[in-house]
């Protein structure tokens, strides 16, 4: 009973329909022809090798089988399905043996497929690609093609250049009847292959961005083809449409697929390479969500937020980088900007002492921690951080000792009272760039302020103002330097500027308005400029002494030049 349910139902059979009968057929008034009694036989040998095969007999299967090829040399059909089994058995040698009497005298495609897969597990590959070639002038498409061909182009690098594939790839990409999978594989395949031919490789984006036009023709619908034809336009560098198609099967892809992973991955590195860097953030904190344990995902987003201005959302981006890797050296550094953009001084202090502790003394690790101090207005310490920055760059990084490095010498050694060190640090700093306007500006004011080299200060000072001239601090040192040389009159339009263009009221330029206006004799103005100097600064001795009655009614004290 059971051989007639397999006999019936085809089990394991690829075509069922291959062994459904008429009941007629098997039972009829006249089955004595030998032919007829043969393919009987043949057919109840198969049902008996599947039956075997279930069950796991393998050897008795082989054997049966063998059986039903002897009953039926004939049966084309027959030797096809036994020669699958074989394959499947990784007996390749017999199954070539079976497939040989209908290699040459059948039409099928499906014999030179066999044959190809059987060449294939005995490492025969140019015999493989020679077997597909005829498989395809019989008809094969390139979709019965592609499974075999894969591994042919894997071992393509083994081939000599005459054997090589790249011929008949090219045959494929043209097939008019090639599917979008096919069409997806074999572009892949042959952007490989064609790194190996520098004439192929100058002709390999044009092909390219043909298939990927003929793809997108063809309208993809599922997101695996999506994604294949975004990886096709991204290998030939068209970034827009890159995106267009990722955004497509991002758009199809459920929320839990191990695909969506890569595509925001791609989307991601696509959108910061163009500098979208909103989009970029969007893709980049769902990708978080799928994956909280990605370090580089959570920097990223920290260093998006630090560039945007968004200080707060990169120190949490960087605070979990630094929670899931500890080591992560570059997120101590940027942490520690976006800790100083947020003037969180004891903050910076803090994670570079753990900076320290886990990945040990480094230049930034002690430039940072020299600007954290400058912000506690706690020079000295800045001094010792700056001057521990430049021995470590003097030893293992060079580089490191640049313009900025000096000039923050230069300031918290002025801050510190050593005014030598100071003008030696801001001297480095101009020699090494001698556009650095900030040192051009502190070492001239900090010369007019002492009465020094006052026309060196004011040359140095006339370069700050022209690389920036609405800054109100280079504009109220160019009055300074002005009124220290005796000059109130050509000092006073400059100041005037300096207050017009200053972003937030500073004592400072007001009590400089206030000294020009009383050299120029204009005493009430000079008071009140005073006065909104002492509102802004109410601890200020100097300039409370300068309201004194007896001051205000003294005559104004012009600086000698």
């Amino acid at each position: 009973m059971a051989l007639l349910v397999a006999l019936l139902a085809g089990a394991g059979c690829a075509s069922p329909e291959r062994w459904w009968r008429p009941w007629s057929a098997w039972f009829g008034p006249d089955p004595a022809t030998e032919a007829h009694r043969k393919q009987i036989e043949a057919d109840a040998h198969f049902a008996e090798a599947v039956m075997l095969e279930m069950q796991g007999d393998i050897p008795r299967a082989v054997a049966a089988f063998r059986r039903a090829l002897e009953a039926a040399p004939g049966d084309e059909e027959l030797a096809r399905e036994v020669a699958r089994r074989f394959l499947r058995y990784r007996q390749p040698g017999q199954a070539l043996e079976i497939l040989r009497p209908y290699l040459t005298n059948s039409t099928s495609p499906d014999l030179p497929l066999l044959q190809a897969e059987a060449l294939l597990q005995l490492d025969r590959t140019a015999d493989a690609l020679q077997a597909l070639q005829e498989a395809r002038r019989r008809g094969a498409t390139p979709a019965a093609l592609v499974p075999l061909l894969g591994p042919i182009l894997q071992r393509a690098d083994s081939l000599p250049a005459e054997a090589r594939p790249m011929g008949f790839l090219l045959e494929l990409l043209e097939a008019p009847e090639a599917d979008a999978d096919s069409l997806l594989v074999l572009a892949e395949a042959y952007a490989r292959l064609a790194t190996l031919s520098p004439e192929e490789r100058s002709r390999t984006p044009q092909l390219l961005a043909r298939v990927a036009g003929h793809v997108a023709s063809l309208n993809p619908a599922t997101p695996e083809q999506q994604f294949g034809l975004a990886e096709l336009y991204l290998r030939i560098g068209r970034a827009t449409d890159a995106i267009a198609w990722y955004e497509r099967a991002r758009a199809a892809l459920a929320s839990n697929s191990p695909l969506r992973r890569l595509v925001l991955a791609r989307l991601a590195d696509l959108y910061l390479g163009s500098r979208q860097p909103e989009p970029a953030r969007n893709v980049l904190r769902e990708l978080s969500e799928l994956d909280p344990m990605n370090v580089q995902v959570h920097f990223v987003l920290g260093n998006l937020a630090l560039e945007s201005g968004r200080a707060a959302e990169a120190v949490d981006a960087y605070r979990r980088a630094l929670a899931l890797d500890p080591k992560l050296e570059a997120a101590y550094y940027n942490l520690a900007q976006a800790l100083l953009a947020l003037r969180q001084p004891d903050q910076v202090l803090a994670a570079m002492e753990t900076a320290r502790e886990t990945i040990g003394r480094t230049f930034l690790v002690e430039y940072l921690s020299g600007l954290a101090c400058s912000q506690l207005q706690d020079f000295a310490s800045a001094r010792r951080h700056f001057s521990a920055a430049e021995v470590i760059a003097s030893t293992t990084e060079t580089n490191r000792l640049d313009a900025a490095l000096y000039f923050q010498l230069g300031v918290t050694a002025e801050r510190t009272g050593d005014i030598p060190a100071a003008v030696r640090a801001f001297e480095q700093c101009l020699k090494l760039d001698p556009r650095f306007h900030p040192a051009q500006n502190y070492l001239g004011y900090m010369w007019a302020e002492r009465g020094e080299n006052l026309d060196r200060a004011r040359r140095l000072i006339e370069q700050a103002v022209q690389a920036d001239p609405n800054n109100s601090a280079y504009l109220d040192s160019m009055a300074w330097v002005l009124f220290r040389l005796g000059r109130p009159d050509q000092a006073l339009p400059w100041m005037e500027k300096a207050l017009q263009t200053m972003e937030e009221p500073d004592p400072t330029l007001f009590d400089h308005y206030g000294d020009i206006l009383a050299a120029l004799g204009r005493m009430e103005e000079a008071r009140r400029a005073w006065q909104r100097a002492l509102e802004l600064d109410p601890d200020n001795a100097v300039i409370r002494e300068k309201l004194q009655p007896s001051r205000a009614a003294a005559a104004p004290a012009v600086p000698e030049p």
